[in-house]
């Protein structure tokens, strides 16, 4: 038994690239956040964490694996600070995942819905 209104058969995943929400977030001005202290590199996953220090600096807000760095800026709709907007660094975004991003940020390319997008 499926869940009401859920497609098995419809593609779950959305057609943007992290390395585009990456750029989408710089030209709205959102900034990677920053750390009074580096993070920690562990032994396992210490090639990641060291490759998103070199992209966004020694104290930047990276997630202890290195898989994602967190965002501030201002909201595009409301103009309300936000912060703690984590984005992947790796592959693409899914559906879910666009649409906590375009509720975080209100950037429109980033609605989940490709009709509402604007171009």
């Amino acid at each position: 038994m499926s869940k009401k209104g859920f497609n098995p058969l419809e593609k779950q995943s959305s057609t943007i690239s992290n390395a585009q929400v990456l750029s989408l977030m710089a030209a709205y001005n959102f900034a990677v956040q920053t750390l009074a202290k580096p993070v920690e590199e562990k032994k396992s996953v210490g090639s990641a964490v060291r490759s998103a220090k070199r992209q966004f600096g020694e104290f930047a807000h990276i997630s202890s694996t290195g898989e994602s760095v967190f965002f501030q800026g201002r909201h595009v709709e409301n103009k309300c600070p936000v912060s703690n907007i984590r984005v992947k660094l790796s592959n693409m975004v899914g559906i879910g995942e666009l649409e906590a991003l375009y509720k975080a940020t209100g950037i429109p390319q980033l609605h989940p819905n490709p009709e509402r997008r604007m171009a």
